[in-house]
């Protein structure tokens, strides 16, 4: 691998005045280290608590984008697929009296899972103050509450991370 050094070149223009063109480049190694711009969090959430049969861990993914936004992903136990995506952003007017986020369908998904999305989507920005982006392929039980109640543990979890992140930033 080649590495890029300083150069100076003279450059002749048409009416015979000479122009001095300066290139300036570093090696790889002189360049400071950036912090990362993408963060990836993976993570298991523990449900066997309020639901001691069945599926109880339910695989979440954070991507946090810089220090202001995340992609939020939650997974079913028995088939790690993308489902519906969500995209919630805070409100921009600080002096509206709406403090909720604006919240769309993007892709995917089936109506069940597209308003457990959007209202989880919805609740992250609001905890948060970040835009996000969620896809939950995870499908709750809603025969018994520990579904329901899975998913507000994964989404506590969720808030739990991303302010841990926001607070190292």
């Amino acid at each position: 691998m080649s590495s890029l050094v300083s150069k100076t070149e003279d450059l002749s223009v048409s009416d015979d005045t000479t122009t001095t063109v300066s290139k300036a480049a570093s090696t790889a190694a002189s360049l400071p280290v950036p912090s990362p711009v993408v963060e990836v969090i993976q993570h298991i959430v523990d449900t066997s608590q309020i639901n001691p049969m069945g599926d109880n861990k339910i695989p979440i993914s954070l991507t946090v984008f810089g220090s202001s936004s995340a992609h939020v992903w939650i997974g079913s136990p028995s088939s790690p697929l993308f489902g519906n995506l969500v995209a919630s952003f805070p409100h921009a007017n600080k002096y509206d009296s709406s403090p909720l986020p604006t919240t769309s369908h993007l892709l995917g998904g089936t109506s069940t899972d597209e308003t457990l999305s959007l209202q989880m989507a919805s609740r992250v920005t609001i905890k948060t103050g970040w835009p996000v982006l969620l896809s939950c392929s995870y499908e709750p039980d809603m025969k018994d509450e520990g579904g329901g109640l899975a998913l507000k543990i994964v989404e506590k979890e969720i808030v739990r991370i991303i302010e841990e992140v926001k607070a190292r930033k």
